[in-house]
């Protein structure tokens, strides 16, 4: 029998980083910085699933926003 683990990434974010607020929504080669994180987990052979963590402040509702845009699970509001 050959089963293949079902391998969940989760990337936490929030935007009120301390030493550069905000800084996961910041440009990178032309996109959010959490797009390319992203693209980067994805590119892995073994992850099913990616997932986005972030709190229910309003503050993060923008990583929601790109979020659900790249079609990307974000962690359900409480």
């Amino acid at each position: 029998m050959n089963l293949k683990p079902h391998i969940v990434v989760v990337i936490q974010a929030k935007m009120s980083s301390t030493r550069l607020r905000g800084k996961i929504l910041l440009p990178l080669a032309g996109s959010p910085l959490l797009v390319r994180v992203v693209e980067r987990v994805q590119r892995a052979r073994v992850p099913r699933a990616t997932i986005i963590a972030t709190s229910t402040e309003r503050e993060d509702d923008g990583i929601e926003e790109v979020a659900r845009s790249i079609d990307v699970l974000v962690n359900p509001r409480h």
